[in-house]
């Protein structure tokens, strides 16, 4: 699905859509997941970004789990997760 290396955040949903039910919303949920694999906020996520962000959630440590959940909630950057 990316040839060049490179994912856009519409085409990144798009993948991230096949892997659940028909009919399940998963366009802003793909958001979040997006911004969290495109730490340096670039637009694209490289496969270098991604296989980082898979290598700390398959085999980080428990702290590093926890900062990448964090990151994932926390969808303003403001250091906390709200309502």
């Amino acid at each position: 699905d990316a040839p060049s290396g490179v994912v856009h955040e519409d085409t990144f949903k798009t993948i991230y859509a096949r892997f659940f039910p028909k009919g399940a919303d998963t366009n802003q949920y793909a958001h979040y997941v997006f911004n969290t694999f495109d730490p340096d906020k670039t637009g694209s996520i490289t496969f270098t970004d991604f296989v980082i962000g898979l290598s700390v959630l398959a085999r980080g440590s428990i702290q590093d789990k926890l900062r990448w959940t964090f990151s994932l909630y926390d969808i303003n950057n403001d250091g906390m997760i709200t309502k």
